[in-house]
């Protein structure tokens, strides 16, 4: 069943009655227009920084394990600008419809079961709570 249209998505002679009323509340309403921003893009950079944090930081304090503690599927770059560019990549492939759902699965693994080499230690990321 598709759905029907009725009226516009954007209607500037509607916004330009609004605008009037909403004038007094400029300083509060841009405020939250740039808070909104920042809580977007700290949801956005929270997974790569978790990742980072467990690979560069966390990984280094477990004494005589060799195997793969993070292992994100698909992959999630540790360099910050890389890391960045996939996750607005993804962002992006959601706002334009190329992405329909997406899914986690939270299956904590043991230490001996990451404690495996690359190719055989099981995918995720220890603590990781974000999708």
């Amino acid at each position: 069943m598709e759905e029907q249209v009725k009226g516009k998505i954007y209607d500037a002679r509607q916004l330009k009655r609004l605008l009037p009323y909403a004038w007094p509340y400029r300083w509060t309403v841009l405020l939250s227009l740039v808070l909104l921003t920042a809580q977007t893009l700290a949801q956005v950079v929270t997974p790569m920084l978790t990742r980072v944090a467990i690979d560069k930081y966390i990984v280094k304090k477990v004494d005589g394990f060799d195997g793969v503690l993070s292992l994100l599927n698909p992959w999630l770059p540790t360099e910050v600008w890389p890391g960045l560019a996939f996750l607005s990549a993804i962002f992006a492939a959601m706002l334009d419809d190329r992405i329909d759902v997406i899914a986690t699965d939270h299956a904590p693994h043991t230490l001996e079961e990451k404690n495996n080499p690359y190719f055989k230690a099981p995918s995720g990321g220890p603590l990781v709570q974000h999708s």
